[in-house]
C-alpha cells in the first residue's frame, strides 16, 4: 500500500505514513475485501 507516498519501502516505524499510505490505497484495499467473510491481519510493528 501506499505506492507513491513509501515507494514500498515501508513506513520506516510512522504510524502516520503508515495511515496516510492506507488512505492513499483506499479503493484498492476495498477492492481486495469485497465479498470477504474473514479478514487475517499481520503487521510489523517497527524495530528492526
Amino acid at each position: 500500500i501506499g505506492e507513491k507516498l513509501t515507494h514500498g519501502q515501508g513506513a520506516g516505524s510512522d504510524p502516520d505514513v503508515g495511515k496516510r499510505a492506507a488512505e492513499e490505497s483506499r479503493n484498492a484495499i476495498a477492492e481486495a475485501l469485497e465479498g470477504t467473510d474473514m479478514v487475517f491481519l499481520t503487521a510489523g510493528m517497527g524495530g528492526g
